[in-house]
């Protein structure tokens, strides 16, 4: 697209992206107060090439490094 072109957005008031919210979903809700954000912290660990290779074979489709981390968790968690 050109810098002098300009091209029409559709929007279609039938459809809310998001639906309303009413004074009973308020009432449900809970307010969570003083918590620490859920987050990875990053390290640098050595890990044997041929382990992190049985870890990508096995992943699959997913990241072999969530693979390793869901693998320790089951593990502290025995």
């Amino acid at each position: 697209m050109s810098k002098n072109s300009t091209s029409k957005i559709f929007i279609d008031d039938d459809m809310d992206e998001y639906p309303e919210v009413t004074q009973a979903d308020i009432d449900r809700s809970v307010f969570r107060k003083n918590l620490k954000p859920a987050g990875n912290n990053r390290v640098l660990v050595s890990i044997d090439s041929d382990i992190v290779e049985i870890f990508k074979s096995k992943a699959g489709n997913k990241d072999f490094q969530q693979l390793i981390n869901e693998t320790l968790r089951k593990a502290v968690a025995a």
